[in-house]
């Protein structure tokens, strides 16, 4: 029995993956940078939805808090020099072009996965949300999947590390 037990055990860690690393929480805590949001419409059109080279960040701390900020740097500015005084074209543009949203986070370590809990976004649909992400991280890239994108569709979000 003692024999069968050993043989199992030495087969588990010469099975198991070489370098696989368990995901968790301390994993994911730090800076990341954005490198793709790409939404996946209905029709199976795909879009980079912040521009071809998006600006942004999502800091997770180890205190379970996050914050998100991501937007297309080809958004117009305003001609006013004011935020308050935009016409409707760059109100839409800036609303189309970014969004940014905080709250608490938690990982599902079984299911590989982020659980959101936003406190508020720019994205008023949001706030007081909870959303469920399939992630995985490989090395310093960050991937996860958004199955309610705020522009509708599935996103895919590529990420890597700042250092």
């Amino acid at each position: 029995m003692r024999n069968s037990f050993l043989v199992v055990f030495i087969l588990a860690i010469v099975c198991a993956p070489i370098g696989a690393k368990a995901q968790s929480s301390k994993d994911i805590v730090g800076s990341w940078g954005f490198l793709l949001n790409e939404t996946t419409k209905a029709d199976g059109t795909r879009v980079d939805t912040y521009g071809a080279n998006p600006q942004g960040i999502i800091m997770f701390d180890a205190g379970s808090h996050f914050a998100l900020f991501i937007a297309n740097p080809e958004r117009p500015k305003f001609v006013s020099g004011s935020r308050l005084q935009g016409t409707a074209e760059e109100y839409k543009a800036a609303v189309q072009g970014s969004i940014s949203y905080f709250g608490k986070y938690s990982i599902d370590e079984t299911a590989k996965a982020i659980k959101f809990q936003i406190e508020a976004s720019s994205f008023p649909n949001w706030d007081g949300v909870t959303q469920t992400r399939p992630f995985s991280i490989s090395g310093d890239e960050l991937r996860f999947t958004n199955s309610s994108g705020s522009s509708g569709g599935s996103v895919l979000v590529v990420m890597k590390r700042l250092k």
